[in-house]
């Protein structure tokens, strides 16, 4: 008897990262947190107020440092120098995030622009801006414990995949 599968991988492929091509689970997961987050900030009523964003909030930004952490090349993190990283990060995230700082403090300001306020902005990032940060957090430890050779990349993203739980309600 012959079987099809629309994906042409196994769960030994993508724990072990054996395949060089791309895994539609890995995509999946990433397309399904992507929707979770857009549900989550539509959804009424504060964190405490709804269990449906409570469920979401507890796993979906955890799972997706997690993601994130089980893409990165362990191999290319060690290879590149701090210099290229940083330039990395800063071209591909923290140019645009800056971007998007700039533009939601311009149109939440109310014409009162203040250096304070502004300054307030970057360390206190306006509503769905904050992941940047902790994102580009992640990927600076994620490159430290990498070439100390502490722990490897997928594990130190399974341990910092807990940071983020909210609270019982």
């Amino acid at each position: 008897m012959r079987t099809y599968s629309t994906c042409r991988y196994d769960i030994n492929n993508i724990v072990t990262g054996s395949s060089t091509e791309r895994s539609h689970t890995i995509d999946f997961v990433k397309g399904l947190l992507i929707v979770l987050v857009i549900v989550g900030h539509i959804l009424p009523g504060a964190l405490d107020e709804s269990l449906a964003r409570w469920i979401i909030y507890s796993f979906h930004m955890p799972l997706f440092m997690t993601v994130s952490g089980y893409l990165v090349k362990r191999e290319k993190l060690k290879e590149i120098s701090w210099g290229k990283f940083i330039l990395k990060y800063l071209r591909r995230i923290v140019v645009p995030w800056t971007i998007a700082v700039l533009f939601f403090y311009s149109i939440g300001c109310n014409g009162t622009y203040s250096i304070k306020a502004l300054l307030s902005a970057f360390i206190t990032p306006y509503y769905h801006l904050w992941f940047v940060v902790a994102y580009c957090g992640f990927m600076v430890l994620t490159k430290l414990v990498s070439v100390g050779g502490v722990l490897r990349t997928n594990d130190f993203s399974c341990f910092m995949c807990c940071a983020k739980i909210p609270r019982p309600l």
